[in-house]
């Protein structure tokens, strides 16, 4: 999840453990700027390693916040936070040692598997790449919203993370679904949630108790009521609905693994009335169905639950094992192998921390810096030095005894982030919004110059990396239910009605039918006639 703060220059200055750092509002690494970090770690290691990553807006150079309020990150809440909308499993683990470790090997998130390229003689032809196909911006549809419920381009609609019981009263009673069908009034400014519930005929609400989202009638508009269930249950608890909270779990995947929903698309509900579906709200659908259908999940790291990780007193690394992940050599072969060589994206939790997570990366950039004068080059042969000139190791007590030689890295990835849904008939490239971001790292090499580990230059780096295994399908359990063709021009088949009904009711949650969610998409990519 993210923000965007208004920024109007070409440069910026921002102080980070008391050195002023200029920055450029380019994308590409600035030579200069990565001299002036690492000249300044070189300085204070201690003070550096614990700085924030500069980070910025691609278009307008801005630098980002925090979607964490300052009581969530000093009281170590959000970890609790993150860990719950990751949903993914990890073991446990706490080994000191912070090398390669089983969980951790890249092999086994990479779509070139056991062909790795591992050294870093034979990357010299990936220190820049990008995927064969952009990921898509999208909002990570906050539950105070009401996800998918949320009425974006209704005016009336003002959702509050601490008024949530308003919410739900303005879409299920003060301005019902159902009443404005009967009413023929505007269905365009109604929420994707209510749209599908509409296209496939879950507007069967007989009675007043049916407006209920506890009634578990899926035939009222269940799809509806699941969006906003997701929420009830924090204001019931704490009559509050944290405004981070979200599926940004299920947009980043969703970002690279369906195609771009570009046009406005319109079809007719299973009761007759026209509706339109606007290209947010065809990726409102993709990334619920991401969100919560099982697939199959390919994930390297571990995931750190300490509020406050071990750190080495001397140097301020950070110690523990989990926290540590990924190690900056599993994180460059990575990057290098999966961008690089397959051209296909990765989601990255871009620090260990509070500051973003799951973000769809889509290019990167990388230089060197010699270890041992902290100079930055573009020359590997300038920055690769072997361990017996290496004499002022900050490290030296952490490294992997098989290293021969070490290079410094200073990487730049490019990755989408979310931004605001709207009514635009047809999107462009330019709807998209991304960030920057700057690692520094040094990678060990065995004697034969594979990448055998690494040492983080900053605490806040990637945690974990992870991507749909590159031909699974994010799907519920009924799409064999739906038979026969369907006309986008025509009422949905009986066939299909069902199957969606049920799908709404396969989990907690709810999810579209994989079916209807392809054919609007592929609807939406049609050539203008």
């Amino acid at each position: 999840m993210s923000f965007k703060i208004p920024f109007r220059h070409s440069a910026a200055y921002l102080m980070i453990a008391g050195f002023v750092f200029s920055f450029s509002a380019n994308a590409g690494i600035n030579p200069a700027e990565a001299n002036q970090w690492l000249q300044a770690f070189r300085a204070n290691p201690r003070a550096m390693i614990d700085a924030p990553v500069i980070k910025r807006n691609v278009k307008t150079g801005g630098p980002i916040r925090p979607m964490f309020s300052p009581f969530m990150v000093n009281s170590g809440r959000f970890i609790d936070a993150k860990n719950f909308y990751r949903h993914v499993k990890f073991g446990k683990g706490e080994r000191g040692k912070a090398g390669i470790e089983a969980n951790d090997r890249v092999e086994n998130l990479v779509d070139n598997g056991r062909r790795v390229v591992r050294r870093i003689e034979d990357m010299q032809n990936l220190t820049t790449a990008r995927t064969e196909t952009m990921p898509w911006s999208d909002t990570y549809w906050p539950l105070f919203g009401g996800t998918l419920a949320w009425r974006y381009a209704d005016p009336n609609y003002v959702p509050n993370e601490k008024n949530f019981d308003q919410t739900m009263k303005f879409v299920m009673q003060d301005r019902f679904a159902a009443d404005l069908l009967r009413n023929a009034s505007s269905l365009d400014d109604l929420s994707p949630a209510e749209k599908y519930d509409i296209l496939v005929g879950n507007t069967v609400c007989p009675t007043p108790a049916d407006r209920d989202i506890n009634n578990w009638n899926d035939r009222c508009f269940g799809f509806t009521k699941r969006a906003l269930r997701q929420g009830k249950g924090y204001w019931d608890d704490q009559k509050q609905v944290e405004g981070w909270m979200g599926i940004c779990h299920g947009w980043a995947p969703a970002s690279y693994m369906e195609r771009t929903p570009y046009t406005s698309v319109r079809v007719v509900s299973a009761d007759g009335f026209p509706l339109k579906f606007f290209p947010s709200d065809i990726k409102a659908l993709a990334s619920m169905i991401w969100a919560f259908a099982p697939y199959e999940t390919k994930i390297i790291g571990g995931r750190c639950n300490a509020k406050k990780p071990r750190k080495d007193e001397e140097t301020g690394r950070i110690t523990s094992q989990d926290c540590f992940d990924t190690n900056p050599g599993t994180f460059h072969m990575a990057i290098a192998n999966q961008i690089g060589i397959s051209k296909r994206s990765l989601v990255i939790d871009a620090t260990y921390d509070y500051e973003v997570w799951n973000h769809p990366v889509y290019s990167y950039q990388y230089s060197y810096f010699n270890p041992q004068t902290s100079q930055y080059t573009t020359n590997l042969k300038d920055a690769l030095i072997p361990m017996t000139a290496y004499t002022n190791d900050k490290f030296k007590k952490f490294r992997d005894p098989r290293t021969k030689s070490v290079v410094g890295v200073v990487m730049q990835l490019q990755y989408m982030i979310e931004n605001e849904p709207n009514h635009k008939e047809r999107l462009d490239d330019f709807d998209n919004d991304s960030y920057t971001a700057n690692y520094y790292y040094d990678l060990e090499l065995d004697e034969t110059g594979a990448i055998i580990g690494g040492e983080w230059y900053q605490n806040q780096h990637p945690d974990f990396l992870w991507t749909p295994s590159k031909t699974t399908r994010a799907q519920s359990f009924y799409e064999e239910v739906a038979t026969d063709r369907w006309m986008m021009d025509a009422k949905l088949p009986p066939s299909w009605q069902l199957a969606a009904q049920q799908a709404v009711g396969q989990v907690y949650e709810g999810i579209p039918l994989r079916k209807i969610l392809d054919a609007l998409i592929s609807e939406s990519n049609r050539p203008a006639r």
